[in-house]
C-alpha cells in the first residue's frame, strides 16, 4: 500500500486533487470519493446544476 494521496508502482503518482482528502486507490487512482460539487472515477466532472448545493453522487452525478 501506498502513503496516503498517492497510487501506483512504486507510489510514484499523487492523487488527483479532486479526490476528497486526496484519497484514491493505491493502484489506479480512482477516487474513494469527491470533493465537493465533483463525480467520476477520478472527480473530473461537475455537479450538474439541477443538483441542491453542488451535492451528487459521486460515481454517476445524480
Amino acid at each position: 500500500d501506498c502513503n496516503l494521496g498517492y497510487y501506483g508502482i512504486n507510489c510514484q503518482y499523487s492523487c488527483p486533487a479532486t479526490c476528497s482528502q486526496k484519497r484514491c486507490n493505491h493502484v489506479n487512482g480512482a477516487c474513494e470519493n469527491c470533493n465537493l460539487g465533483r463525480y467520476g472515477m477520478n472527480c473530473q466532472y461537475s455537479c450538474p446544476g439541477k443538483c441542491s448545493n453542488k451535492r451528487c453522487n459521486h460515481v454517476s452525478g445524480s
